[in-house]
């Protein structure tokens, strides 16, 4: 005697297979938003990502006007490490006694005076920053002074 047996259905009512289409589709639509919600985020990222390297660009980035072939162009480069640790007083002393008389004597100027002091000076300040930042204790003992 062999019997035969049917499945169970999911729901008593008749309109199961309706309904478990329509849980599909609820399931494709899920789907569907969370992959834009993810697509949202990534964008926002992104964008987060742009504005963190501008912020970086524009803190670590300096410009000059030149002329070429007739033209005024604008000229980026990048400001190194060590030209952040010049003193405020070396800087007001370089403003106040650059010569300003033409464009040639402030390019002579500026020159002369980078070209020895103040770049061993900002050189000498940033050894020393580098030397208190890996050691915590020996920079804590100094500040003490």
């Amino acid at each position: 005697f062999l019997m035969i047996r049917r499945p169970p259905r999911s729901t008593q009512s008749r309109s199961s297979a309706a309904s478990d289409v329509y849980k599909r589709q609820i399931d494709k639509v899920n789907i569907g938003k969370q992959d834009e919600l993810k697509r949202l985020k990534e964008m926002e990222d992104f964008k987060q990502s742009q504005k963190e390297a501008l912020v970086f660009f524009r803190k670590n980035t300096a410009q000059i006007e030149i002329v070429r072939d007739h033209k005024l162009e604008k000229v980026y480069f990048p400001i190194l490490p060590f030209c952040k640790t010049l003193s405020k007083k070396k800087k007001k002393e370089f403003h106040e006694d650059v010569d300003r008389s033409s464009t040639q004597s402030k390019v002579t100027d500026l020159a002369i005076k980078f070209s020895g002091l103040y770049i061993t000076e900002m050189e000498h300040e940033e050894k020393l920053r580098i030397l208190f930042n890996t050691n915590r204790l020996f920079g804590f003992f100094t500040s003490q002074g």
